[in-house]
């Protein structure tokens, strides 16, 4: 064991790291996703040291990581699906029975054009971040709208005299991220059933809803809240990478109408549903600064 330690050592100062001036091989700490304001971190023992290889490694060192989960269900009322193809055993007013409903989209989330999507509040001050993820919605060539999920930026706190009195690496701030208005790109629901006693397949008219010019329909559209997002982080001065794992499901859907004429001569008929929508959003913060780590992981072979 003793052989293993001084192999360590002397691992590290053949690099010349100074930033690693200080490191105990006898107690590696990892910082956990605490709620208080000050930490010291979770300790991690390795039970066999002999079954290891000690590699060095010099990256961005990860100060914190943070999971939020946020959802909500939304009900679009009395929604119009154009049958796909006309029959003639179709007869006007025989009832609707849906026996399979699907949902499809392209990307869901957050507009570009909207500032307060990239801004977050820390200490009562506000800061901007980059989005690194854009696609876009617009049916213009010469003017694209973009929607992004992912977000990263520098933020260098100003510490309170309070802060100043304990170690920067202990200290813990507030993070609150308010009215995230989610879109979604070129969604479609589609129905499948019978009418009468005779199959069908349609199609729900989202029109009315859609932003003029792009393809994309605010979930506030459907009933779905726009989202706050609130969390603490560590460190004076980190980098913040932000990613949003976002979902829509179809949760229930009840027909309103029996199958009625079409609004256009000759096209097939329709028939009207209320649809219950589920949203997810999963946001994972990854805070990180710029100072090296030394990593010692991997095991023999």
């Amino acid at each position: 064991m003793n052989e293993v330690k001084e192999t360590l050592i002397k691992t590290i100062d053949s690099i010349n790291l100074e930033n690693y001036k200080g490191f105990n091989i006898n107690n590696i700490n990892v910082n956990s996703n605490v709620k208080n304001k000050k930490h010291t971190g979770t300790p991690i023992e390795c039970l066999n040291i002999d079954n290891t290889e000690c590699l060095c490694i010099s990256s961005d060192g990860i100060c914190d990581c943070i999971c939020i989960q946020k959802d909500d269900i939304g009900t679009l009322s009395n929604v119009n699906f154009d049958v796909d193809y006309d029959n003639p055993d179709y007869v006007i007013g025989q009832p609707i029975v849906i026996k399979k409903l699907e949902i499809s989209y392209d990307y869901i989330g957050l507009l570009t054009t909207i500032a307060q999507n990239t801004e977050l509040v820390i200490n009562k001050k506000t800061y901007n971040l980059t989005p690194t993820s854009l696609y876009n919605v617009s049916l213009i060539k010469a003017a694209p709208i973009y929607l992004f999920n992912e977000l990263k930026g520098t933020i260098e706190f100003a510490l309170t005299p309070f802060d100043n009195e304990v170690e920067s690496d202990l200290i813990r701030l507030r993070v609150v991220e308010r009215s995230r208005e989610f879109q979604v790109s070129n969604l479609k629901i589609n129905a499948e059933g019978v009418i009468g006693e005779s199959s069908f397949t349609a199609t729900a008219d989202m029109s009315s809803l859609v932003i003029p010019t792009t393809n994309v329909i605010p979930l506030s559209n459907i009933g779905i809240s726009n989202m706050t997002f609130i969390y603490e982080v560590c460190w004076p001065k980190v980098i913040l990478n932000e990613k949003f794992d976002v979902k829509l499901t179809l949760d229930n859907v009840i027909p309103t109408s029996s199958y009625t004429s079409p609004i256009i001569h000759g096209n097939p008929g329709r028939f009207m549903a209320n649809i219950d929508i589920y949203f997810t959003a999963n946001k994972i913060v990854n805070a990180s600064d710029e100072t090296g780590v030394a990593s010692f992981s991997r095991i023999k072979k």
